[in-house]
């Protein structure tokens, strides 16, 4: 259970007293000691007879906040100009910036009624501590979140961590300091208590009393109206909390910095996180960091969070997790149509950047200059939430077991063309496309369509599939992985483990590819990670199991996609028929009927299958075991798939 440190003033006098109506917002506030320490050294002020403890702290209160701790000498000399003399804080303001404790924007603004982060509250302490000349030492940080400092504060931010000032949350997985989170004005009151309580000790002549600490837990409810989050209380028990909840007001609840329960919004992964099935035990997939995944609900014991991942159910760790409500997102990732093509935006939550790639042709029911939201590239809704249609990506859904109509030598000609494309960027952006410089010849697909396409002919798997996964994985033949080790697929290269093996030739790193992952464990139809034998996402295909990245299948499809495009689209007009299954337990036969010998059984449902022919109400399919199209399924069970190409 998450503790924040606390401290109980010993009063050794009796002579000041607060009126029962000057406190009455803070009675039984979890920070009611701090705020009334402050109240009494005129630190904190009353705004109409209240202190609003659960109000964002602003710029200009945090900074008269410290200028009033420090009791900092009047000046006139600094003025910015959106503080006008008459503003409430100006004074304060004005000897804060004096001091060197804050500093204006671009204008000379001070920007005083925007909210104060708290690594910029940091800062503000950090030089605080500074200017009354107290002897710091930086504290080597080890947040969990670190990296989401900025480089320009770590220093700040280590001295006050070390002095006990500001504190992180603990979570199962580490601590978290949550540099971009605004505080409360009673958060803040708690920040300058202890800097005070540091100050106590180096600093006795400013008058301050010795503090003495206790703990205490904090919960805090908040409400969403109208894209504004406010607090509604805080108490000392989730479960005290829990009862205050209500989903139809857009409650969310934060143990300290983090949110632990909300009513509606995204689960955002923070690093390498393990998606399970309901047992909680078995792992059904796994994502990088910045995945989003829908909220549903939290467990009592804030240990499991339910999420929805690509269509499909499934629970994931709340340490490995940022909970954000749809009303709070900086961005999230969105469809929109430029020029006919699909284009899929990424947000990254830890830079605050967009990334994008074309994952196809646009279906026909999206239109251009409009935004939608998908969470599998199949189903697509608008802003209201409202669906507009639903269709899959073709090659993001072909089966492997499909042939390409292009020869070996379109597929060379295509591969330099791309290649020479790659090469002139790099000459005129040297800075962005440095890896691309000399492509035409020291890629290692250069000259690879004969190869690709004998193993086309021998294994039965589509040769654009796999150029498609080198495109994307071996950075076109440059990456390290590729010039040095013939690997154009990052086999064995994962998150946890980045084994260098390498192959002997590209040949050998492809024939690996089919023999040691996919026509082993991915292919066939009850093989280990068998989840259909396509691309696919995060519930259906390849990517399930076989990357992190949730885009992974779409990424792929979209390289194929382009190939294709270039190549003028033979394999988009003359497309394969794809089926899905829609059961489990569907036996597949030699002939079309249940009289026919059974050759396997799928136990799974939602399994692409590449349909060749219809014989009496049975789909003639290419098997995922032979690999040969003399396979049988009844028609009930298949589902003629919706394909935009």
């Amino acid at each position: 259970m998450k503790k924040i440190i606390m401290f109980i003033v010993v009063f050794l006098f009796s002579g000041v007293f607060l009126q029962p109506a000057e406190a009455s917002d803070i009675d039984g506030h979890h920070m009611e000691t701090e705020m009334t320490y402050l109240i009494k050294h005129n630190i904190l002020l009353a705004e109409d007879g209240k202190y609003y403890p659960n109000r964002a702290i602003t710029r200009a209160e945090f900074a008269s906040f410290v200028s009033r701790a420090l009791q900092l000498d009047e000046t006139e000399s600094y003025t910015f100009v959106d503080v006008p003399p008459s503003y409430q804080y100006a004074q304060d303001i004005s000897n804060a910036a004096a001091a060197g404790i804050i500093t204006g924007y671009g204008q000379n603004e001070f920007k005083p009624n925007q909210p104060v982060t708290r690594q910029h509250m940091a800062v503000m302490l950090y030089r605080a501590l500074n200017y009354l000349d107290i002897k710091t030492t930086p504290t080597t940080l080890t947040f969990r979140d670190t990296h989401t400092i900025h480089k320009d504060y770590h220093a700040a931010v280590g001295v006050n961590t070390g002095l006990g000032i500001i504190k992180g949350t603990p979570m199962k997985d580490g601590t978290y300091f949550y540099p971009q989170n605004n505080a409360t004005r009673a958060q803040a009151a708690a920040f300058i208590y202890r800097l005070i309580g540091v100050i106590a000790d180096e600093k006795p002549e400013l008058g301050y009393e010795k503090p003495v600490e206790v703990e205490k837990e904090v919960y805090t409810l908040h409400k969403i109206a109208n894209g504004q989050s406010s607090v509604v209380k805080e108490f000392e028990t989730f479960e005290q909390a829990v009862k205050a909840f209500d989903f139809s007001q857009g409650h969310y609840i934060k143990r300290d910095e983090k949110i632990v329960k909300m009513s509606y919004g995204l689960a955002v992964t923070n690093n390498f996180t393990l998606v399970y099935d309901t047992d909680k035990k078995t792992q059904r997939t796994y994502v990088t960091y910045d995945a989003e995944m829908v909220y549903k609900n939290v467990d009592n014991d804030l240990t499991w969070v339910e999420v929805e991942l690509a269509g499909q159910r499934g629970y994931v760790k709340l340490s490995d997790v940022t909970l954000i409500p749809y009303a709070l997102l900086p961005g999230r990732a969105y469809y929109e149509v430029k020029n006919g093509q699909l284009v899929h935006n990424i947000y990254s939550y830890k830079t605050g950047k967009y990334a994008a790639y074309i994952t196809g042709k646009a279906p026909s029911f999206l239109v251009e200059n409009s935004k939608y939201y998908s969470w599998d590239g199949v189903s697509f809704f608008n802003g209201a939430g409202t669906v507009v249609g639903k269709a899959y990506n073709y090659y993001q859904f072909l089966p492997i077991h499909s042939k390409t109509n292009y020869t070996a030598e379109e597929i060379d000609a295509y591969v330099m063309e791309r290649l020479s494309e790659l090469e002139e960027l790099a000459n005129r952006y040297p800075d962005t496309y440095r890896i691309y410089k000399d492509a035409t010849t020291k890629s290692k697909i250069i000259g690879i369509g004969e190869m690709l396409k004998k193993i086309e002919a021998q294994y039965n798997v589509n040769a654009l599939m796999i150029l498609a996964l080198s495109f994307h994985e071996s950075l076109y033949g440059m990456s390290d992985r590729a010039q040095l080790e013939n690997n154009l697929f990052g086999l064995y290269v994962t998150d946890s483990n980045p084994l260098l093996k390498k192959f002997e030739s590209v040949e050998a790193n492809i024939l690996e590819l089919l023999n040691a992952f996919w026509l082993k464990n991915y292919v066939p139809a009850n093989g280990k990670h068998a989840n259909g034998a396509v691309f696919g996402h995060k519930a259906i295909g390849f990517n399930v199991k076989y990357a992190s990245d949730p885009y992974w299948g779409s990424k792929a499809a979209g390289h194929y996609y382009r190939i294709d495009k270039a190549l003028g689209l033979k394999d988009a007009k003359n497309a394969y028929t794809v089926g899905m299954t829609n059961t489990t337990g569907l036996n597949v036969r030699t002939g079309p009927g249940t009289n026919n010998p059974k050759l396997f059984t799928y136990a799974k449902m939602n399994l692409p299958v590449l349909i060749l022919g219809q014989e009496n109400g049975w789909y003639r399919i290419v098997s995922d075991v032979t690999r040969e199209g003399n396979a049988y399924v009844s028609g009930q069970y298949i589902d003629v798939l919706n394909t935009y190409k």
